[in-house]
């Protein structure tokens, strides 16, 4: 008679086994009796015998389903927008690293985002956009303090003096405009000088340009001219005398 263990499904010749014995499958060493009528359906494993059960294999994923359970990697760009923001904001020669960092951040972030099951990092990545942001706030002000400093003393102390060469060159031409007017204004008893800033305007309207410069007459007549210039942010006066 032929049996076929139900364990390892290995087949058995018991022709030689009497009813009622108890026999061994050689594939999986599990017991089993041999009924003593050989009429009966079925063969039933020994009491104690403990027939191994093969794993369960967990089940597979459909075709083309997204494996969830793979673990995620944090965004190298995350992490080097985080590492050159800080960088660049505690290293003045290199803020330039500020600017890298924003750029790796803004990137990561939207890679973070279009693959959330795969990337992470967004907290370094949004560390790294807030201190870039914040660091070229604070380098660019740096620079501008400094050089009000080192600008500013030197601009404040040249802006009297070109407002003092406005006010020379306005009496070097209002004498020339006096020399014309001099000469075109001679009559029987010869010429005059003009006392008054309009008389020397016909020669030369260029003397109110600056509308800072101020004309100041004295004794102005046949023999001669006194005048001053002065600008109003100046701090010299120009006297001009013939």
């Amino acid at each position: 008679m032929e049996f076929v263990c139900p364990t390892c499904r290995m087949r058995l010749d018991l022709t030689d086994i009497p009813p009622g014995a108890q026999f061994m499958c050689p594939g999986c060493s599990s017991k089993f009796f041999l009924p003593p009528q050989m009429g009966q359906a079925a063969l039933t494993p020994s009491l104690g015998a403990s027939a191994p059960t093969p794993p369960l294999s967990p089940p597979l994923p459909p075709l083309g389903a997204p494996d969830y359970a793979a673990p995620r990697r944090t965004s190298g760009m995350a992490i080097a927008s985080m590492v050159l923001s800080i960088v660049g904001l505690l290293i003045y020669f290199l803020f330039p690293l500020l600017l890298v960092g924003v750029i790796f951040g803004f990137v990561s972030l939207s890679s973070i985002k279009r693959t959330p099951e795969r990337l992470a990092g967004r907290g370094m990545a949004l560390a790294g956009v807030i201190v870039g942001f914040v660091g070229i706030t604070f380098w660019v002000g740096v620079a501008v303090f400094i050089a009000a400093l080192v600008v500013g003393p030197g601009s404040a102390s040249a802006r009297p003096e070109a407002h003092n060469a406005a006010a020379r060159m306005a009496s070097a031409n209002a004498r020339i405009a006096e020399e014309v007017n001099f000469q075109n204004t001679r009559g029987d008893h010869g010429g005059r000088f003009a006392d008054q800033l309009s008389d020397l305007l016909k020669w030369d309207r260029s003397l109110t340009n600056d509308q800072a410069v101020t004309f100041t007459f004295g004794a102005c007549n046949h023999s001669g001219y006194t005048f001053t210039t002065t600008h109003a942010n100046g701090d010299t006066s120009f006297l001009i005398t013939n």
